[in-house]
């Protein structure tokens, strides 16, 4: 019985962890990789592209935590599955970030880190 009451009180504290990460560390790093991000992304369109990109990445991110913390397995693999394949693929901007925002790398490093521990829990 006692598992039962500790299992919501842990998933409620995973996806607060998830919504925390996602949201607001990404939404700073968002702020201070901006002008990076518009200049190389010139070509296709700067900075509205960046917004758009940006824009659907929280929506859809949001829309899986929401449902997460609705308990849909679904949504919790499907996190895990892009937590494991994006992780790997965040190295090299990550490093990028690392170099040319020095605040941003340290971020993004607690981001990625945060996100592997809400899906441990």
């Amino acid at each position: 019985m006692m598992e039962a009451l500790e299992k919501p009180k842990r998933v409620r504290q995973a996806v607060m962890l998830l919504w925390a990460m996602t949201f607001g560390l990404g939404l700073i790093r968002v702020v201070l990789e901006f002008p990076r991000l518009a200049e190389a992304s010139a070509p296709i369109g700067g900075a509205t592209f960046v917004i758009g990109v940006q824009s659907v990445t929280f929506l859809v991110l949001g829309a899986i935590i929401f449902f997460i913390g609705r308990r849909h397995r679904w949504a919790l693999i499907l996190y895990t599955a892009l937590t494991v394949i994006g992780i790997p693929m965040s190295i090299g901007p990550l490093m990028e970030s690392l170099r040319s925002e020095p605040i941003s790398g340290p971020i993004g490093i607690v981001q990625n880190i945060g996100q592997v521990a809400a899906l441990v829990m």
